[in-house]
């Protein structure tokens, strides 16, 4: 089994990699890896989690930016929506810092 986190401490910059379990963390870990993640990374990814539990992951996410949610919409042919691209997600991520 692949350590994403070992392997990639850089993707996880911001947190105590020691506290940080794969499948307990799996939500944050894979939105991580999809929208910072290099092609060697997503590859690995795939590895640990099945193919259905990523796409859940993008369908539920709210933290996905806009073209890394639509790359995967495309790429991994998902028909249902997702929360990111929903018009209430966008306008929440645009609103906070207008001036």
């Amino acid at each position: 089994m692949v350590d994403l986190i070992k392997k990639y401490p850089t993707l996880f910059w911001d947190v105590k990699l020691d506290t940080i379990e794969q499948e307990k963390h799996r939500k944050y870990i894979i939105e991580r890896v999809l929208e910072n993640g290099t092609m060697e990374s997503v590859h690995d990814l795939f590895r640990l989690y099945k193919e259905h539990e990523i796409i859940d992951v993008i369908k539920n996410s709210r933290n996905l930016g806009v073209k890394t949610a639509n790359f995967w919409k495309i790429k991994l042919n998902i028909t249902e929506p997702i929360k990111c691209l929903q018009t209430q997600s966008q306008k929440m991520q645009e609103g906070h810092w207008k001036y």
